[in-house]
């Protein structure tokens, strides 16, 4: 598995908004309490409720030990 750092402009980036809803088609926004929550499982009889993602520990390609020299290059005090 090869990881690449992709170097991205703060102008590039472009954030979608999705208008999400409840099951009575009310619009779900931050502050307003006028939605009802409703599980996966009463709506579809049988599914599970939780949904499992795994995801791969990043400390084991950005972990530096100890062990490792760390040049004391960055900074010069006269």
């Amino acid at each position: 598995m090869e990881l690449t750092n992709n170097i991205v402009n703060q102008d590039q980036i472009v954030v979608q908004k999705i208008k999400r809803q409840d099951k009575a088609g009310t619009e779900i926004m931050k502050g307003v309490k006028k939605h009802k929550i409703t599980f996966i499982d009463e709506i579809e009889k049988g599914k599970a409720v939780q949904t499992v993602i795994e995801v791969e520990c990043w400390k084991k390609y950005n972990y530096v030990s100890p062990e490792t020299e760390v040049a004391d290059e960055c900074c010069l005090l006269i």
